[in-house]
């Protein structure tokens, strides 16, 4: 009953995004490509923003949110078009979700679609960087594909950056918080909860910077963000952290999703500062 009475909910904010989404302008300069397809299942799409005035600084791939059961890319269709009016061509991707697909699963499509959209977009003739980012569980998902991109030496001669904005960073941690829902969504991508599997990232860094972003008036604040960093620091990560105090009384899980909060607005400016002077 429990995931029925969620999905329902979330069924209904998709339609009302949608409905929004229809008055979004985006920036000046700024052109969307939208439902690129990677594979053959209706959720396999991703969108492409990019700035027609100005010099690509980086691509950045981004995953949205939702507790792997839930979510899509077109909640995040204002804060892509602000970030692709800075100068960033934003990769949004949609993924087959939960229960439908286990975490595994989730991992092999996020790859998947940026490996189509490198074989697009062919950024090695004007653009170096390579940035991994997602929200909320977004994050673990893409910040294993990234891992599983490394490993096959796809991503060989870029610069690569990471990005986590309130990052399930470890299921171990989150099956052990107090946050609503926490057993439906770790049942549902139907992943053992191992030492091996349960960190978004496992493997050794050639010193790849990461930023986090997190705020104090979150419960996954203290439970996932402030010790995940000791651990990445460890796995020889360049860790940076950016932590919305209690005054961003709207920089709770999932504010990326929002359009005119005060830490919405301040996104595009933190992501380009660290991609600026750490990537």
């Amino acid at each position: 009953m429990m995931i029925i009475f969620y999905k329902s909910v979330m069924w209904l904010m998709q339609v009302l995004a949608k409905l929004l989404n229809m008055f979004i302008k985006l920036p000046s300069g700024v052109k969307l490509l939208k439902n690129v397809k990677y594979g053959e299942l209706y959720k396999q799409k991703f969108d492409i923003y990019y700035n027609s005035k100005k010099d690509v600084k980086a691509i950045v791939f981004f995953t949205h949110g939702g507790g792997f059961i839930s979510g899509d890319k077109l909640f995040y269709k204002g804060f892509c078009g602000k970030l692709s009016s800075v100068g960033y061509m934003v990769i949004n991707i949609n993924y087959v979700l939960a229960p439908k697909a286990s975490l595994d699963n989730m991992v092999t499509n996020v790859a998947s679609a940026i490996e189509k959209s490198l074989d697009i977009i062919k950024p090695k003739k004007f653009c170096k960087k390579l940035i991994f980012s997602g929200d909320s569980a977004g994050t673990m998902i893409i910040f294993k594909a990234y891992e599983k991109l490394k490993s096959s030496g796809k991503l060989l001669f870029y610069k690569l950056g990471l990005i986590g904005v309130y990052g399930v960073y470890n299921l171990e941690w989150f099956n052990e918080s107090l946050f609503p829902y926490k057993e439906l969504f770790v049942k549902s991508i139907d992943t053992d909860i191992k030492f091996d599997n349960c960190l978004a990232l496992t493997k050794k860094s050639d010193g790849e910077p990461i930023l986090l972003v997190s705020g104090e008036v979150d419960k996954l604040h203290k439970n996932q963000t402030v010790p995940i960093i000791n651990e990445y620091t460890k796995l020889g990560y360049n860790v940076n952290s950016f932590i919305l105090d209690k005054s961003f009384s709207f920089g709770f899980h999932g504010f990326l999703a929002c359009r005119n909060n005060k830490a919405t607005k301040l996104m595009p400016e933190i992501v380009d500062k660290f991609i600026e002077t750490s990537v």
